[in-house]
């Protein structure tokens, strides 16, 4: 199998109540050349449960189990994705957040394309 062009790394702890929505969103895309990263920092609900639920159905998911979330926390969850990554663009979204533009990947990939200098990732707005 190739390698995507773009990861994504989603960053879990207890989040039972979240990630099926934040999951749900993601496959949606447009485009369909990406990989799903679940990095789940010790979660003691049934968050990993979950995404293995998901990884079943799809392909696309994996899921890292971070041993040494603290005292690193969410910074060393998402360097842990980034090292398991395999795309030429990474992305990070929080478990309680969501996709909503079905061709956000794609207009991602365009800017790249047309932008052979920028760095291969994809940015946004942090809201915990």
């Amino acid at each position: 199998m190739k390698n995507p062009e773009i990861s994504i790394i989603v960053c879990t702890y207890n989040g039972e109540k979240l990630i099926k929505t934040c999951l749900d969103s993601i496959p949606k895309q447009n485009f369909k050349n990406f990989e799903i990263i679940c990095v789940d920092g010790g979660s003691r609900d049934k968050t990993k449960e979950i995404i293995k639920e998901y990884i079943k159905r799809e392909r696309k998911i994996k899921l890292i189990i971070n041993e040494k979330r603290l005292p690193e926390g969410k910074g060393y969850g998402k360097w842990l994705g980034y090292k398991h990554a395999r795309g030429k663009i990474f992305g990070i979204i929080d478990q309680d957040n969501i996709i909503q533009r079905k061709d956000l990947f794609l207009k991602v990939v365009e800017i790249f394309k047309k932008n052979k200098n920028l760095a291969g990732i994809l940015g946004g707005v942090k809201y915990d």
